[in-house]
């Protein structure tokens, strides 16, 4: 790539400035956001980034799963940019080791409540819609619940969600293949259940609210992508 072009590229070629967040209002190239401290960065869905900083010789390569893409930003001038020295650090094993740990014990929480709710098992017929769901059941046990899922066509899935732990499926859904997909599930009354489903090889997560309603059920879904 021509050095003249990608200083055209990750330069100020378009106004963005009604954007509200502070790094989506710096100007944008081609293809490339302007960003803080005379910076530039690649930008995908829900926080991931490569983000370059020419006058400091660093570049920052980011993989996450948010909404509130500014904050991951926020906490990398903050916290990173103030540390950068011209000087060698000094090795900090003792550092290093506990960063280690901490990084290896993150995780993402599954959904968790004492509530236990005995409904019946039971299938209901779907609405017509655009995704092709025909019909929809769940099965409840000691354990949490098993979602069975039947499209136009006679294909059928079915979702594992345990309480307060990740059940790992592998469902098609209407992509064109099966994806990884973990799902925990909690009550969070007598009447609404919640189950949350992280795709794993995806930066996407859906958290979908069941509503009892005698012989009728609701279902909200509360989507990542969505930037809720």
């Amino acid at each position: 790539v021509p050095a003249e072009y990608l200083a055209e590229a990750t330069s100020f070629q378009i106004d963005n400035s009604s954007n509200e967040a502070p790094d989506w209002k710096l100007g944008y190239g081609y293809q490339f956001w302007r960003t803080s401290f005379n910076s530039f960065r690649c930008d995908g869905a829900c926080g991931q980034y490569i983000l370059v900083m020419p006058e400091y010789d660093l570049c920052m390569a980011g993989t996450s799963g948010v909404s509130n893409m500014q904050r991951i930003l926020t906490a990398f001038w903050n916290t990173v940019v103030p540390s950068i020295k011209d000087d060698v650090l000094t090795e900090n094993r003792e550092g290093f080791a506990e960063m280690c740990n901490f990084l290896s014990n993150l995780e993402h929480a599954p959904l968790a409540s004492e509530l236990r709710i005995d409904k019946p098992s039971n299938v209901y017929e779907i609405e017509e819609n655009r995704i092709g769901l025909n019909t929809f059941g769940i099965n409840f046990d000691n354990d949490g619940c098993e979602l069975f899922f039947t499209w136009n066509g006679g294909k059928n899935e079915k979702l594992r969600a345990d309480y307060g732990k990740y059940s790992r499926n592998f469902l098609q859904l209407l992509e064109d293949c099966p994806h990884i997909i973990e799902a925990s599930a909690a009550w969070i009354n007598e009447n609404e259940l919640a189950i949350q489903v992280w795709f794993v090889e995806t930066p996407y997560r859906d958290c979908y609210f069941l509503t009892f309603e005698n012989d009728r059920i609701t279902l909200k879904r509360d989507s990542l992508f969505t930037f809720l």
